[in-house]
């Protein structure tokens, strides 16, 4: 019990701290900026997915067992997806798999891990709220999923409206990450 206190409590500072990270990194990573804040935005592209993976790991640890299959494959997802956010760094999954996509057709989103990272805690949110076991972990794992699928979907607009409201759904992503470690961090001792 005391092992899986501290895993919570830990996924839950990994968690705030993902949260802070991702908007800072949304700030600094832009298309014209100055050349010595590029080391900066590649250890943010590491740490990043790896805050959100070890976050989910103290959300899973405090879920286990009670969001059911629906629940289960949602956290499998989302440890994939993270896991391939870190390790796309080091394999250019793009460059390998890129052509393979275009040539059958298929929707070259599905190779970005953050689409990955929100199928799967839609799918823990819908799990979540399904067992009404989890005292609002499911809206917020909703909310969490609605803000970055506006965030994602806005990213290549163009026009000065997509951006102010990619930024501001970015804030918002952001922030739901924040909560969900406050509400982690919160969790009491057993």
């Amino acid at each position: 019990m005391l092992l899986s206190s501290a895993l919570v409590r830990w996924g839950g500072l990994a968690a705030l701290l993902a949260g802070v990270l991702f908007a800072a990194w949304g700030y600094i990573d832009r298309d014209v900026g100055p050349s010595y804040l590029i080391p900066v935005v590649v250890v943010l592209s590491y740490i990043v997915p790896l805050l959100f993976f070890l976050g989910l790991v103290g959300l899973q640890v405090r879920c286990w067992g009670r969001v059911g299959w629906l629940g289960e494959i949602g956290f499998v997802l989302s440890f994939v997806a993270t896991g391939r956010g870190v390790a796309g760094r080091f394999v250019d999954v793009y460059a390998c798999c890129y052509p393979y996509f275009v040539e059958r057709g298929w929707p070259t989103l599905l190779l970005d891990w953050l689409v990955w990272l929100l199928v799967g805690l839609t799918l823990v949110g819908l799990a979540a709220i399904r067992t009404k076991a989890l005292r609002g972990y499911g809206a917020l794992l909703l909310t969490m999923t609605l803000v970055g699928w506006i965030y994602f979907f806005t990213d290549s607009g163009d026009s000065l409206e997509a951006q102010v409201v990619h930024i501001v759904f970015g804030i918002l992503f952001s922030l739901s990450w924040v909560a969900l470690g406050c509400a982690l961090l919160s969790e009491k001792v057993k």
